[in-house]
């Protein structure tokens, strides 16, 4: 088997995993929000001979020893994940401890020594360079964010191919000195680099039972949302006559079953994708598409993990509002809201009117409850058929983002008011749908309170 050590590697990915790509698709499924990395044409000479491999068991099926499966959203950020996701493997593997690392420390690493500087994405070799130069975070300490390139947020008046945009609308905020001190020393993590080999591959995942990430092509005409995808030489004429539809994307090799002629991977696309996150890629689609991205990881020696590193100190203890109308029947809200432990991550709040036909002041979803609908001409004007806010939390003070003293203060657009009302059936009620969300790696946005209620006639 041919390895290479992290001290030698010297060949780099001809897919960049990730980035500002944002393919041309249809709308109305997961493929709108996906970002892919640039498209690159790579085929290769087959290195797949199944008589070598007689030897192997005909089926491996790493997933038990993964890491729960984590949510890129809508951000070019799917090496970070891939490598996080190695590397939560093996600690789980080699220290029985199962992490949770973060994918913002690491993107912040990577830009900020140097590698894809002007860009969301990133390659699995620079993200290895940037964890041993400066080591890995809990996501606890240094919290998943969405791009900062969407309205409300720091960098709205760029975009995300805007080469003038600050730098740290990619590499978002640094640790400060209390964080820095959070740092998880990485000098014990062993790097592999393995040759494009596909028996090597296969083996590899025999042998050591370590996952692998790898680079791959994408056209989504070959990646269905069952998780059974493949790229062959149709799917590729069809990318490069068109490469916006086409880009590059970077997963966790989790196993292999001959018999089916499959791979298994790790996606970064949340559970609603693939097997409830997990994917199968044809045995052809790595061994003639393949990037060079193909690394694991062992530790030397165990990590210093803090003791209570599963343990979630962020908490809502109070969430409020109070609603009130000016003389144009323009709808305004006044939240206050007590967030403890909030620092290093983003906060976000939306609130619109609704309409459901149950009782309930408050639910955990959003079951029997649809938006109004707002005019073509209302949303040309507003951009937006709600009201939204953002708050990235930087500091301990922070932690009451908006008290009842100095409330956030909300106001609909015009046009975005209680006359729809009279547009509803009578059976039906109009409420105001207001929701608190803290961003995460996992779930994006997880709710942490949402209130229906009554708007005052």
């Amino acid at each position: 088997m041919k390895k290479i050590a992290f001290a030698t590697i010297a060949f780099s990915a001809l897919l960049q995993s990730c980035g500002d790509h944002k393919a041309a698709v249809d709308s109305g499924s997961y493929k709108t929000t996906v970002k892919l990395g640039k498209y690159y044409d790579n085929v290769s000479n087959s290195t797949f001979d199944e008589d070598q491999l007689k030897d192997l068991p005909r089926s491996v099926d790493l997933k038990a020893d993964m890491s729960p499966i984590k949510n890129q959203s809508d951000r070019g950020s799917c090496t970070f994940f891939s490598t996080a996701a190695m590397l939560e493997a093996t600690v789980k593997k080699d220290m029985g401890v199962e992490v949770n690392l973060s994918e913002e420390y690491l993107n912040y690493a990577a830009k900020s020594s140097g590698y894809f500087p002007k860009d969301e994405g990133s390659s699995v070799l620079y993200n290895v360079y940037a964890v041993r130069a400066k080591g890995v975070m809990l996501e606890r300490d240094s919290a998943f964010q969405p791009t900062w390139f969407k309205n409300g947020l720091p960098c709205e008046k760029y975009k995300v191919t805007d080469a003038t945009a600050p730098d740290i609308c990619f590499s978002h905020n640094a640790p400060d000195a209390d964080d820095a001190k959070k740092i998880i020393n990485a000098e014990k993590i062993n790097f592999t680099g393995i040759e494009k080999n596909t028996n090597d591959i296969i083996k590899f995942l025999a042998e050591e039972k370590r996952p692998v990430t790898v680079a791959i092509p994408v056209n989504f005409n070959g990646w269905p949302q069952t998780g059974d995808t493949y790229y062959n030489e149709d799917l590729r004429k069809e990318c490069n006559e068109n490469p916006d539809k086409c880009g590059g994307h970077s997963v966790l090799l989790t196993g292999y079953d001959l018999d089916k002629g499959v791979f298994y991977f790790k996606n970064s696309w949340g559970t609603d994708w693939g097997h409830e996150g997990y994917g199968t890629m044809t045995i052809d689609t790595l061994d003639r598409y393949a990037g060079s991205d193909f690394y694991s990881a062992n530790l030397t020696a165990p990590l210093i993990i803090p003791a209570d590193h599963a343990a979630d100190s962020l908490a809502l203890k109070s969430f409020s509002f109070t609603t009130s109308k000016d003389k144009n029947n323009k709808l305004g809200i006044n939240i206050s809201a007590e967030v403890t432990g909030a620092k290093g991550h983003l906060i976000y709040i939306s609130t619109f009117l609704a309409k459901k036909n149950s009782g309930e002041t408050e639910a955990a979803n959003d079951h029997n409850v649809e938006l109004i609908q707002v005019t073509a001409a209302e949303t040309e004007a507003s951009g937006e058929s709600a009201v939204r806010a953002f708050k990235y939390v930087t500091a301990p003070a922070d932690n009451q983002i908006w008290s009842e003293s100095l409330p956030l203060a909300l106001n609909f657009l015009p046009g975005v008011d209680t006359t729809y009302k009279a547009t509803m059936d009578s059976s039906d009620e109009t409420l105001l749908r207001t929701t608190i969300y803290v961003h995460t790696d996992d779930s994006t946005y997880k709710v942490l309170k949402r209130i229906y209620s009554p708007v005052t006639k």
